[in-house]
């Protein structure tokens, strides 16, 4: 659900300035490269989601309800988790939309890059950590006791350059393509 949450939005927004035909042609003759085009729509999409406060007011709240839960653990699991993710899958959203023309096949495009190698990958003995998919967990296990804050260092890494990948491909293949 979270993913669609992600995918959705950022499809609409149409990072690739497809979305509308009119507003393309506009944007395009007028901003002078397209990596300007995209990486400013990423940007805006990336700062306008809500969810920055939300585990604090979980932990929060769990705090009230059961007891003590350490915030430092809780606060870099958050630091972590959502915002790593978030970015990866707008990344995947644009390079997706510098591949397809359509807005649901961008959305079924970004679902099938972010889904597919968490999935095939992750049934490898130990590759599961290196991938982006790894971060989602980091709240719970960083709280359980079950990890350390290190053990997401391979899973950060590769999520920054999935990022930068993604983000400098879309832009190469949108800079090619006619509106």
């Amino acid at each position: 659900m979270g993913l669609l949450a992600v995918i959705a939005p950022s499809r609409r927004a149409r990072l690739s300035a497809r979305h509308r035909y009119d507003i393309a042609i506009f944007l395009r003759t007028r901003v002078t490269s397209t990596a300007r085009l995209v990486l400013t729509r990423f940007a805006v999409l990336r700062s306008s989601r809500r969810s920055r406060g939300r585990p604090v007011v979980a932990w929060y709240g769990a705090w009230a309800l059961i007891g003590r839960l350490p915030a430092d653990k809780v606060l870099i699991g958050a630091a972590l988790r959502p915002s790593l993710l978030r970015l990866h899958v707008v990344a995947v959203v644009a390079l997706a939309s510098g591949v397809t023309r359509g807005s649901v096949s961008t959305m079924f495009l970004a679902f099938a890059i972010v889904l597919v190698p968490q999935i095939t990958l992750g049934l490898v003995g130990g590759l599961g950590d290196w991938l982006p998919g790894h971060l989602s967990g980091a709240i719970a296990a960083l709280n359980d006791g079950s990890a350390d804050p290190v053990d997401y260092v391979r899973s950060v890494l590769v999520t920054v350059v999935v990022i930068v990948a993604a983000l400098a491909a879309a832009v190469r293949l949108l800079d090619r393509r006619e509106v």
